[in-house]
């Protein structure tokens, strides 16, 4: 029964590590080989090629237009910023009114002399 466990030779255990190692690395490769395979296609079928004008003054015309665009964007943004903050100013609550009074050093209820 002895002979059942032989132990396997210093050498014949490297070679075998090494035999293991080599295996698991051409395998790590090839998965990360596909995992960059199936990220270009995933993009391939997901965001089309840009179709851009062909020549150097077209897309600087492009840009141009572009530039107007925003501006045109940046003043209408500017202008409704204006209307709410006119609309805020104006549905403010006169603390006058409320008889409230911010001077003393508590808060005291008094009615606004009139």
């Amino acid at each position: 029964m002895n002979y059942f466990r032989k132990k396997m030779s210093s050498s014949r255990k490297h070679h075998l590590k090494s035999v293991m190692l080599q295996i698991a690395k051409d395998l790590l490769e090839a998965e990360a080989i596909e995992a960059v395979e199936e990220k270009k296609r995933y993009m391939d079928e997901s965001c089309p090629a840009l179709d851009l004008p062909g020549s150097l003054v077209e897309l600087q015309e492009m840009c141009k237009t572009i530039h107007h665009q925003l501006d045109k964007v940046d003043e209408e943004r500017y202008d409704l910023a204006g209307k709410v903050g006119k609309c805020d100013k104006e549905s403010q609550v006169d603390l006058y009114d409320l008889g409230i009074d911010f001077t003393a050093s508590f808060l005291s209820v008094y009615p606004r002399p009139r």
